[in-house]
């Protein structure tokens, strides 16, 4: 379904107060919120249906009418080990304890057999896995590391993302990926495994940066020891005459009053402008841009 909106899992609301278990005043909230980081914290399908059907015992009762051809399962009953001692739950609390739904019960108690032992879990222990063919992986490679990309130097210290510009989207590059696979008479493969690729192998994204630097800050960071040295005392005034700005605009915000209005225009997100979403006019714009940077 799409834009379907899944919401992250909690401790559910237990049940209430006409429960004849009495369950709300056998365990508090913070046992419950233990309980249910230690079963999501297991991380694995088979150690968290062993820890349910270790929650669970037989009913016997005192007189039951079976069938023969037909006998039906022993009912079950769902217990919380709390400080060392096993507390009785119905079973609404033990599902919302948990935060699962009456069918993850249903399958635990289908994959016990008759001597008790719970059948492992068998999702993806199949030979018959999809392979990419490892040409088209190096083709994808080869694409997205052909595209100009800058990294983001506002938080260089803290991530190391690189960033494309935000004219084009996955669905685009892979478009584009397409035509030049065809040129060269090569697969390109489906979309999914562009996607794979483009989002597990790089760190990359389409955002733009919130802040820029100018071409005197951009050329003192990429340049050598020796002229950084020449540049330092340039350097320095200019972050100088940066703070003294800012400190100004500050000023001038503080005698905003019904005589003084002050206007501010950020001209960093105007357009380049001649612009293109043209394939060849938007890689070609990238590499000239790159260029003049590195200053070839």
């Amino acid at each position: 379904m799409k834009n379907k909106t899944i919401n992250p899992r909690s401790v559910q609301l237990p049940c209430g107060i006409q429960c004849r278990l009495k369950c709300c005043k056998k365990i508090t909230a913070d046992q419950r919120q233990t309980i249910f980081d230690m079963y999501w914290n297991l991380g694995q399908v088979d150690a968290q249906r062993s820890f349910i059907m270790s929650c669970m015992t037989n009913i016997n009762p005192k007189y039951k009418y079976t069938n023969a051809s037909n006998p039906r399962n022993c009912n079950k009953a769902f217990h919380f080990v709390v400080e060392g001692q096993s507390v009785r739950v119905c079973k609404t609390f033990f599902i919302k304890t948990l935060d699962i739904s009456d069918r993850v019960i249903r399958t635990v108690r289908s994959k016990i057999d008759e001597h008790g032992i719970l059948a492992q879990d068998l999702r993806g222990q199949h030979n018959n896995h999809a392979r990419v063919d490892k040409q088209l992986l190096n083709d994808i490679k080869e694409f997205i590391d052909s595209i100009p990309r800058i990294e983001s130097h506002y938080i260089r210290q803290y991530s190391t993302r690189e960033y494309i510009d935000g004219g084009k989207t996955i669905s685009d590059l892979f478009r584009d990926f397409k035509v030049a696979q065809n040129e060269n008479n090569k697969a390109a493969g489906r979309y999914c495994t562009f996607y794979k690729v483009f989002t597990q192998d790089y760190n990359i994204s389409f955002f733009r940066p919130k802040k820029d630097q100018c071409d005197l800050c951009l050329q003192y960071n990429n340049t050598t020891l020796q002229q950084k040295v020449l540049l330092n005392d340039l350097y320095n005034a200019h972050l100088e005459e940066k703070t003294l700005s800012r400190q100004e605009k500050y000023n001038d915000r503080c005698k905003i009053d019904d005589g003084n209005k002050v206007l501010v225009f950020d001209l960093q997100a105007v357009l380049q402008s001649p612009r293109g979403n043209n394939a060849a006019f938007y890689y070609k714009s990238k590499f000239e841009k790159t260029s003049r940077r590195l200053g070839c």
